[in-house]
C-alpha cells in the first residue's frame, strides 16, 4: 500500500519523485517549472482560504484582528495539512471557497435577489469540484435556512433556494 495516510483518495505518491500529488504535469519536462507552478498553487489555495474565512467572520465581528485570526487559522490546520502533504487540491480548493458560500448565502437570505442568486450558484458549482465539500455545505445550508425559514416564513426565498439549487 503507497498511500500517505488512509484518506479516502489519497493518491499513489511516488518518493522518488519532489511533486507531491501527480496533480499537475509537467509542463515542457521542466521540474523546476513544475514546482513553481505547484508552490504558486498551494499559495493561491492558502490565501483564497484566509480570506473567504476572513469575509464570512465580516458578517458575524466586526474587528478586523479576530477576523484575520479567524482566517489564519482556518488555513493552518491538520487537515489542511494532510491534504496540501497528499496533494489534494480539489479537496483543498472546494474547502478554501466553502466559507464564501456561506457569506453569499448569508447574502441572499438578506437581499433576496437574483445576483445574489446566481453568486451562489456559481460558488456551489466551484465547491462541487470534490464531493465531500459539497455534500457538508449542502448539509450546513440546508440546517441555516431551516433556522432561518422557520422564523421569516418567506415563500419567495425559498422559490430561489430551490432554483439555485436545480441549476
Amino acid at each position: 500500500n503507497n498511500s500517505l495516510f488512509l484518506l479516502d483518495f489519497t493518491p499513489v505518491i511516488n518518493y522518488n519523485s519532489l511533486f507531491y500529488g501527480k496533480d499537475i504535469p509537467e509542463y515542457g519536462g521542466s521540474l523546476l517549472l513544475t514546482l513553481i507552478t505547484e508552490r504558486i498553487l498551494l499559495f493561491i489555495v492558502l490565501f483564497f482560504g484566509a480570506y473567504s474565512m476572513y469575509e464570512f467572520f465580516g458578517k458575524i465581528i466586526q474587528q478586523r484582528t479576530a477576523r484575520f485570526y479567524a482566517g489564519i487559522l482556518y488555513v493552518l490546520n491538520p487537515l489542511m495539512y494532510i491534504r496540501i502533504t497528499s496533494g489534494q487540491l480539489f479537496f483543498l480548493f472546494s474547502y478554501a471557497l466553502f466559507p464564501l458560500l456561506l457569506k453569499v448565502f448569508f447574502d441572499l437570505l438578506e437581499k433576496k435577489g437574483t445576483k445574489e442568486m446566481i453568486k451562489f450558484t456559481l460558488f456551489l458549482s466551484i465547491i462541487a469540484f470534490n464531493i465531500h465539500i459539497l455534500i457538508i455545505s449542502f448539509i450546513i445550508v440546508s440546517i441555516i435556512f431551516s433556522f432561518w425559514f422557520n422564523k421569516h416564513r418567506n415563500v419567495r426565498i425559498l422559490k430561489l433556494i430551490i432554483l439555485s439549487s436545480i441549476i
